[in-house]
């Protein structure tokens, strides 16, 4: 139900893949050598809680790594039942986890109801668990009919509610018709203030977890060959990503476009700008021409 791309056993641009436990360990506990990296960390799906035992020792070790924030992102699918819901809770508590993010949005429904992510709300405020309630919107599913599904006393467990637009990317832009989509922001606007290093789940290493990530043209580097610092320090000098970062994925476009390449679909943002250019082959094409010292993947094969 993710809508960029993401599944229980990978992702829709990866196939099935998924981090060892060990692996994920070794990167959380080397995470904060990154010199730049804020001590803040996000566990996120598809359902990262599929795998409650490896999301506790995940919360253990950022927690005795020093990170200051520690956060799963959920569906809530857990909180069927109000007593697992309290005792899915108190264990993350326990390990350390800081606050819990629970999404629920039209898109959810199908799977996962409103009662579920009222028991999910409360439970974690009965444990002192911070909540964000997380929703997802399009010009034909507004806030409010969302938040009516969930029972009052859920709403005022809440902390706080985060609400946004979709972004056309991944699943999303693939399976949304192009009118469901509200703008969000500027196209010229740059991404230096929102990026997260994001791990996915075959371990590659992206600046964001918002479009590159869901594409295969560049590869910076593997948690299992190599250290999450290393792989940092790479990106972090790479001109390409510096561009991006802050003059925006927009100035890409005259590159291209005096590359001979046509950047003329409609994007509701510069994550789905980002998305789509760097899931084009044309335009991965230029790239690779534009700047031959990054680090481009060989072009895929035919049927991969």
């Amino acid at each position: 139900m993710c809508y960029q791309s993401a599944g229980p056993r990978g992702s829709d641009t990866l196939g099935d893949a998924t981090l060892e436990r060990d692996v994920l360990l070794r990167v959380v506990a080397q995470a904060l050598d990154v010199p730049t990296l804020e001590p803040r960390l996000q566990l996120v799906g598809g359902e990262a809680l599929l795998r409650l035992d490896d999301c506790l020792a995940v919360v253990e070790t950022a927690a005795r790594a020093g990170f200051q924030s520690i956060s799963i992102a959920t569906n809530a699918f857990w909180a069927r039942r109000p007593k697992v819901a309290d005792a899915h809770c108190a264990r993350l508590a326990d390990a350390g986890l800081t606050s819990l993010e629970v999404s629920f949005d039209a898109w959810h429904l199908p799977w996962v109801e409103g009662e579920t992510v009222s028991n999910a709300l409360e439970a974690a405020s009965r444990r002192g668990l911070p909540v964000t309630l997380r929703v997802l919107t399009s010009r034909d599913h507004g806030v409010d009919d969302t938040l009516a599904r969930l029972r009052p006393a859920a709403l005022d467990a809440a902390t706080r509610i985060h609400c946004t637009t979709v972004a056309s990317t991944g699943r999303a832009g693939r399976e949304l018709a192009p009118g469901e989509f509200l703008a969000r922001g500027d196209l010229t606007a740059a991404c230096h203030r929102e990026l997260s290093l994001t791990v996915n789940p075959a371990g590659d290493v992206f600046p964001c977890c918002s479009g590159l990530d869901q594409t295969r043209a560049l590869g910076f580097g593997n948690v299992r060959e190599r250290s999450i610092v290393a792989i940092a320090a790479e990106m972090s000098a790479s001109p390409l990503l510096r561009r991006i970062v802050f003059e925006g994925v927009g100035s890409l476009v005259p590159l291209l476009e005096h590359a001979g390449v046509t950047v003329a679909d409609p994007h509701s943002s510069i994550c789905s700008l980002c998305w789509s250019l760097f899931s084009r082959d044309d335009c991965v094409t230029a790239l690779r021409a534009l700047f031959p010292e990054e680090p481009f993947r060989p072009p895929a094969a035919a049927g991969d």
